[in-house]
């Protein structure tokens, strides 16, 4: 993750999985920790999303919608 105009920018890369999607939340748990005002997530150089990502960036985006950010 890195920091780019004030904005957390979480680079994803290969494939998301059933069996990546758990550490997926964790990235995206660590880039919302560091405070920034807005999170962005590169998925260019992602080959493969299945459902458990897409529900993971899904859940992150509802969350972050609730506490206003």
């Amino acid at each position: 993750m890195s920091v780019r105009d004030d904005r957390g920018v979480v680079t994803l890369v290969g494939e998301i999985d059933l069996y990546s999607a758990p550490m997926l939340s964790g990235v995206l748990q660590q880039a919302i920790a560091v405070g920034a005002p807005a999170v962005v997530v590169d998925m260019a150089l992602v080959s493969f999303c299945d459902a458990a990502g897409l529900g993971r960036l899904v859940a992150t985006a509802n969350a972050l919608e609730g506490v206003g950010a």
